[in-house]
């Protein structure tokens, strides 16, 4: 992400700041200005519980070292009145005590000094996309629960009338288009319309949709209909005007929303923009055409317009991940998943000492990697059955030796819950000892914060299987979810260990992580080592084990 995706979510937020550096706390004050709707700042501990009696802010961040009273003592304070207040923490300090401390009190994130701009922007952009998936489901709910106190007798006019607008709505505009028929299509979509609703609250929002829709119908001809279709879009219909028309009256309306300020009710106002798309053709493909010149549009940037034409990049993406679909689904039916191992060497003693199990489809002597068929896979909900293949020829395998194995897991596995059992099945198949197998979770995985996910987990534990945290370090870190889970090994982001031997930060984090995971007596992997520089320093680190190919490729044979 960059500082654009991360005022989205922060130009409404409320910061406090505490750092005893007067000249340190008015620069990065400065700084989280261009960020956040509100900042203030405090000089230490004690200060800052003053300004949060005062009022709530959305994020707190804080210096360590400061006099009367430092940052995870008064943080403890504050976690104590509200335990779910979002706090970060920056010091100059890789001491894995910090780290134990701030994950017990519940610290959102860790920020290594001196700073740097993306570390800081990755930590801001976790914490505050939380806070807008939060506010999000709240709006959400209390929107849901006045919807269904609305339902009436004007149910039956509701479903072709837009509520908000009293426009016709995407069930009238099915209804009046006749398929034979060809018509021309105007799209307008409100750019970041979702951050009124956020900033402003959703009467705020209905009254935005009501403006644009009242101005919308102001400056379209009577000559066609203009209907809202979704949340934050108005599509006007014709088959008297033409595209290069349309195209003329598009721009007019674009550059008055762009200059203008639009006025609300009880004098508020808003400065908003509009994305446009220009479609034309049969009412069957009408919509969907505009929608997709629409999506181009939009990845333009803001205030754009669009017209649809064949061979759009979209249709291309969508075609290739249609044929990995069919793929994969090909290689299941066929017994084409073919577990692959890669060595995994114990630093003490240079051996390879176990392998972790990575899919691959082998067709014809082609062996294509999961980078092309996963995620096609998890759309076509194919996750699950692909894990299964890998588990069961894995352990047929391994049978055949002593070494322990990891297996890759994903979050549809842990929804589906049949982990533990499927497990213990081939285990006694094979008679594979429960404490040479290895579940490798990624850091990331959602469910986490699912009861049922923790289960399984705690069950698998119990049977004698170990667990590893994948691609730690990365932007979704979490450093309470490490307590939760009580991982055997945790295996550092890839993206740390490759320029390990030439990145100061690289080399820093890796430190860090590698301190705070013999904290917590758990055992630490490198991954990526594919060359003797970076190995040096995973050894200079005291890093338990490393993977890569520089100690070997995955191949489908244990050698």
């Amino acid at each position: 992400m960059n500082a654009k995706e991360l005022l989205k979510l922060t130009e409404s937020l409320t910061l406090l700041y505490v750092e005893d550096d007067d000249i340190l706390r008015e620069s990065t004050a400065d700084l989280f200005k261009n960020f956040f709707g509100s900042v203030e700042s405090a000089v230490d501990g004690l200060e800052a519980l003053k300004l949060y009696e005062k009022g709530k802010f959305d994020i707190i961040i804080s210096d360590i070292l400061m006099p009367n009273l430092n940052g995870l003592e008064m943080s403890k304070k504050i976690k104590e009145q509200d335990e779910e207040q979002h706090i970060i923490i920056i010091s100059a300090y890789n001491d894995a005590n910090y780290f134990e401390e701030s994950i017990s009190i519940g610290i959102d994130g860790y920020i290594v000094k001196p700073l740097n701009n993306e570390q800081l922007i990755k930590e801001l952009y976790k914490v505050s996309h939380k806070i807008h998936e939060h506010k999000q489901n709240l709006a959400y709910r209390v929107q849901l629960e006045e919807e269904i106190k609305q339902r009436t007798q004007e149910f039956k006019e509701s479903l072709v009338t837009d509520r908000i607008t009293t426009l016709p709505n995407r069930l009238a505009l099915d209804d009046a288009l006749d398929k034979e028929q060809e018509y021309k299509a105007l799209l307008f979509n409100i750019d970041n319309f979702n951050s009124v609703n956020m900033g402003f609250g959703y009467d705020m929002g209905d009254a935005v949709l009501k403006a644009v829709s009242d101005f919308l119908q102001s400056k379209l001809d009577k000559e066609g209909q203009l209907y809202r279709i979704g949340a934050d879009e108005f599509i006007y219909i014709t088959q008297v005007y033409s595209l290069e028309h349309l195209k003329s009256v598009a721009v007019d309306i674009q550059s008055i929303f762009m200059n203008d300020v639009l006025t609300l009710p009880n004098e508020a106002s808003v400065r908003l923009t509009l994305s446009a798309a220009l479609a034309q053709g049969k009412a069957d493909n009408l919509v969907k055409h505009s929608q997709l010149a629409l999506y181009q549009a939009r990845k333009s940037g803001k205030s754009k317009l669009f017209v649809y034409e064949e061979n759009l990049p979209i249709f291309s993406a969508q075609k290739e991940r249609i044929g990995w679909i069919n793929k994969l689904r090909v290689a299941l039916d066929n017994d084409l998943i073919t577990p692959f191992f890669q060595p995994i060497v114990d630093n003490r003693t240079g051996a390879i000492c176990k392998y972790e199990t990575l899919a691959r489809i082998v067709d014809n002597g082609k062996i294509i990697t999961p980078n092309y068929f996963i995620e096609p896979g998890r759309v076509s909900g194919q996750i699950t059955e692909l894990t299964k293949s890998i588990i069961k020829k894995s352990f047929e395998i391994m049978a055949d030796n002593d070494y322990e194995f990891s297996i890759n897991i994903e979050s549809e596995d842990l929804n589906e819950n049949y982990l533990p059992d499927y497990i213990k099945h081939f285990a006694n198949k094979y008679n594979i000892r429960m404490d040479r197998i290895v579940i490798e979770v990624l850091e990331h995985i959602h469910t986490y914060d699912e009861q049922q996910t923790l289960e399984q987990l705690e069950t698998l534990k119990k049977m004698g299987v170990k667990i590893a945290i994948d691609d730690f370090g990365n932007e979704q870190s979490n450093f309470s979810r490490l307590l939760d889970i009580q991982a055997d090994y945790i295996k550092i982001d890839g993206q740390f260990i490759k320029e390990i031997d030439s990145d100061p930060k690289s080399f820093k984090i890796s430190s860090a992580i590698t301190n705070l995971a013999k904290s917590l007596d758990a055992k630490i992997i490198a991954e990526f080592v594919h060359k003797k520089e970076v190995q040096d320093k995973i050894l200079e680190l005291g890093i338990d084990f490393s993977q890569g190919y520089y100690f070997g490729i995955p191949t489908a044979k244990i050698k």
